[in-house]
């Protein structure tokens, strides 16, 4: 049974025992007004439980009341009592559990849906990194596609070199020299790291592939919070799928060479 299934189940067995119903998830509005049926219930029978020891004690005249006997007044209040009290905690302990299923529930359909949702563009961008193999096209690509995924309005390409040195082959807002200390971090740890500064986070992406780092997205000043797990791994996706359009491209642009200098 997956957890999805096992909240729905337990929701629905908490709901049936607080008389709330099994059918859906149920609403604030809807627990709220379950505890004002009981409070309400709560007022009667304390109301009714008052009139009932006051005929009994001859506090108040109700016709002849001498079909009710004191004592057993007294103890049927106690037992009326006791039994409401118990009620209302019994019905208030299993609205507290659907309220936390509830919760629970709610924050796993999001999950889901983020996840579908954050797959999607994760597809959007791989199908956009491989429409083309022309390096051209695929490296402007990259930039926008990684902007495109946290939402920056700028980002710095660092390509390596055959002595693993990183070159600049996309600044069109000229933040180079003070991305390139997050560039060689990244190189350093081959990962998705995250470096703060005083206007915000800078995130760098590795563009890597079968363990070789083909260069590094820097994406400045894009984040205030702190780099997620969810959101490293789709970084992470993005900088394979990256590296692979890069390494295609430059095989074609290889091939296309070596058929111009071929002597006929």
């Amino acid at each position: 049974m997956s957890v999805d299934e096992a909240l729905r189940k337990e929701l629905a067995v908490e709901q049936r025992r607080a008389n709330l119903g099994e059918g859906g998830i149920p609403s604030l509005e809807a627990l709220d007004r379950r505890r004002h049926q009981i409070a309400t219930v709560g007022v009667i029978v304390a109301i009714g439980m008052l009139v009932v020891v006051l005929v009994a004690t001859n506090v108040i005249a109700l016709g002849s009341n001498r079909w009710i006997d004191g004592n057993l007044a007294r103890f049927a209040t106690i037992g009326f009592g006791v039994a409401m009290v118990l009620y209302a905690f019994d019905q208030e302990r299993h609205l507290r559990r659907v309220e936390r299923h509830r919760g629970e529930l709610v924050a796993l359909d999001c999950g889901i849906a983020s996840d579908l949702l954050t797959a999607g563009i994760v597809l959007d961008s791989v199908c956009a990194l491989h429409a083309s193999i022309e390096l051209g096209t695929v490296i402007p690509t990259i930039v926008d596609q990684g902007c495109g995924l946290l939402g920056a309005e700028r980002a710095v390409l660092f390509l390596a070199d055959e002595d693993h040195q990183m070159e600049v082959v996309q600044d069109a807002d000229g933040h180079a020299a003070m991305s390139m200390p997050t560039a060689e971090l990244v190189m350093n740890r081959e990962s998705v790291v995250a470096v703060t500064g005083a206007v915000g986070t800078d995130i760098g992406v590795p563009i890597a592939a079968d363990g070789t780092v083909l260069g590094v997205l820097v994406l400045p000043g894009v984040l205030t919070d702190r780099l997620t797990d969810d959101l490293r791994t789709v970084l992470t996706r993005f900088g394979t799928e990256a590296a692979q359009a890069l390494a295609n491209a430059r095989r074609y642009e290889a091939a296309v060479f070596l058929l111009d200098v071929t002597p006929v």
